[in-house]
């Protein structure tokens, strides 16, 4: 059986302003992004309708308040900061030389590939 997959990331507070990225979209996108994959006729607005509510229902699970959001996120980069923790996958980080000059990479390489220019 042949069936394409397609991979979307959807922001369902449609708080994607800085981001610019393909196959990113709010919860506001995600109707016309799903067309432009598929096209018109492949799924129907049934359809369309049952998977934002899954993703609404799944986000009201996972709710955290701002506040706890906002710290989260000066944790991620404080580890960062320091060059002891990959934001990606929480692994560690290891200083390399590289052509351009010095970075950190993930000990995880190659299944993480995150880097950072020292």
């Amino acid at each position: 059986m042949n069936i394409p997959v397609y991979g979307l990331v959807v922001f369902v507070q449609n708080n994607i302003d800085n981001i610019q990225a393909d196959g990113v979209v709010g919860l506001n996108g995600l109707k016309k992004a799903i067309k432009d994959l598929h096209g018109e006729n492949t799924i129907t607005p049934a359809q369309i309708k049952e998977t934002v509510q899954k993703l609404l229902n799944e986000c009201k699970t996972d709710q955290i308040s701002n506040v706890q959001h906002v710290m989260e996120i000066y944790k991620m980069i404080s580890g960062v900061d320091s060059n002891t923790v990959c934001p990606r996958c929480g692994g560690h980080l290891v200083e390399r030389q590289g052509s351009y000059g010095k970075f950190v990479a993930c000990s995880n390489y190659p299944k993480c590939k995150f880097t950072k220019k020292l």
